[in-house]
């Protein structure tokens, strides 16, 4: 699948998240991969998605009291 080259604004938009969050994530090594063109840092959109996987954990399950009843 053919991926798409996004700015940080993009990115973070697509994530949801805010620009600064992303770039808080980006330089502490632990957002997604990013590509630099010049000066210009792109992420690309397969990246982001694999970063968005991997920041997924399971619900927990209904089991589990958040609350006592």
């Amino acid at each position: 699948m053919p991926f798409e080259v996004l700015t940080e604004k993009e990115a973070a938009e697509r994530a949801r998240i805010s620009r600064r969050h992303l770039d808080y994530q980006i330089k502490a090594g632990t957002g997604p991969a990013i590509t630099r063109i010049g000066c210009a840092v792109r992420v690309r959109s397969d990246e982001l998605q694999t970063w968005l996987e991997r920041c997924t954990v399971p619900s927990p399950s209904p089991s589990v009291a958040l609350c006592p009843d």
